[in-house]
């Protein structure tokens, strides 16, 4: 009698380890995907950054030509 409780509990508790160890393999794996999936999401944040670090010295060259365009054209300064 003490020998079926020894089994079943020793059953038991290999069946605990097992479901304990493919439920964290599995978050081991989703983990490793959503890294992967973070990292593409910075690279695409960096390729937009650049873009609109482009606009801006864009709109600065703007701002800088702008005045002496309208001065040229007559046009007044408020424009």
């Amino acid at each position: 009698m003490a020998e079926d409780v020894v089994i079943s509990i020793v059953g038991l508790a290999v069946s605990v380890v097992g479901v304990l160890g493919s439920a964290l393999c599995w978050l081991g794996k989703k983990s490793k995907e959503v890294e992967v999936r973070f990292k593409e999401v910075e690279k695409r944040f960096g390729i937009i950054e650049k873009k609109f670090e482009a606009m801006d010295r864009r709109f600065e060259e703007f701002a800088e030509i702008l005045p002496p365009l309208q001065t040229r054209l007559g046009w007044p300064s408020w424009l």
